[in-house]
């Protein structure tokens, strides 16, 4: 019984770890932010078996997050304008700001009324995005029966989701940089 169980935690692990894997080399091959989210979404609901997932982006050069998604796609799912990175924009930005993961539990989430009110219809587990000390997003994953493991390889893969919109975000920053100079130097 001992062994069995020991082989059981093993294979899980073992799937998991392969999940990661696959999840890496994909947000490697990713061409821009769009599949970036659309991978990233696609390993928390079909690969790890969560129900639903929202993934929002975080725009330095304005303070602001959007580029909302959701999967599986809802024709209910609002749409949003970009909100400010600001706490009183709701209980998401404030953990996204002080970089603390939280399970929802009936506030005020996001200050648009049509996102807050889709959002209150499920218990969230939310999580912010960091590459280094910068925020470049948020992960919201609809909680249902989380386990410790679940959640580990969860956080595992929130970190690669943030690696990989980190650094695609600034490439594409790097590159509005780089066009707006090489255009200065033209003129």
């Amino acid at each position: 019984d001992e062994l069995s169980e020991k082989h059981e935690n093993l294979v899980t692990a073992h799937r998991q770890l392969e999940i990661i894997h696959d999840l890496t080399i994909l947000l490697q091959s990713a061409p821009d932010l769009l599949s970036v989210q659309e991978r990233v979404l696609g390993a928390v609901t079909t690969d790890l078996g969560f129900s639903k997932a929202v993934v929002a982006l975080v725009d330095p050069a304005h303070e602001e997050v959007g580029g909302w998604l959701v999967y599986p796609r809802e024709p209910t799912f609002p749409i949003i304008n970009p909100l400010p990175l600001k706490p009183e924009s709701g209980a998401v930005f404030k953990a996204l700001l002080n970089h603390n993961s939280f399970t929802s539990n009936g506030e005020r989430l996001v200050s648009d009324g049509d996102l807050n009110g889709w959002l209150s219809q499920s218990k969230w587990l939310i999580l912010p995005l960091y590459l280094r000390e910068h925020p470049v997003g948020l992960l919201l994953v609809q909680e249902n029966g989380l386990t410790r493991e679940r959640e580990n390889t969860l956080m595992t893969v929130a970190n690669q989701a943030a690696l990989a919109l980190g650094t695609t975000i600034l490439c594409i920053d790097r590159a509005r940089r780089l066009g707006g100079e090489t255009e200065r130097n033209r003129i």
